[in-house]
């Protein structure tokens, strides 16, 4: 695990006076409009990944399967046109959405990045919980 902070979220946080902690883990958690949460963790050669949660996973199987063929099929809908990438939580219980971004991005981009990422995060929740 990397311990330094990536400079695009170092940035970031700086230049909108966020005062966020980090975590044992080295993750940071960003939160906008009271709703959306943003996990920032650390990944290999200094990159870092956002990550937040769409949706829970109904519990019969059934229901399940038909939510998982859902999204998997909108998944590969923006598979060539957005940058995140749906991924089921190791216990199947719930969807999410991620997203890699390199050591190298600058701060303008590293903004970008994470509005667009916030915005997907929108689009993917209004789709499977209405909100």
């Amino acid at each position: 695990m990397n311990s330094k902070v990536h400079a695009g979220l170092s940035s970031y946080l700086l230049r909108n006076r966020i005062d966020a902690d980090r975590r044992e883990d080295g993750s940071t958690v960003l939160v906008f409009d009271r709703q959306y949460r943003v996990r920032c963790w650390p990944a290999s050669n200094g990159d870092i990944v956002l990550e937040s949660r769409v949706t829970e996973l109904p519990e019969e199987a059934h229901q399940c399967d038909d939510m998982l063929k859902e999204a998997m099929e909108c998944a590969a809908h923006r598979i060539n046109n957005y940058p995140e990438a749906l991924v089921i939580s190791e216990d199947i219980r719930e969807l999410s959405i991620q997203q890699r971004i390199s050591v190298d991005t600058t701060a303008d981009g590293f903004e970008t990045l994470l509005e667009q990422f916030v915005n997907s995060l929108t689009s993917w929740r209004q789709r499977f919980v209405g909100n």
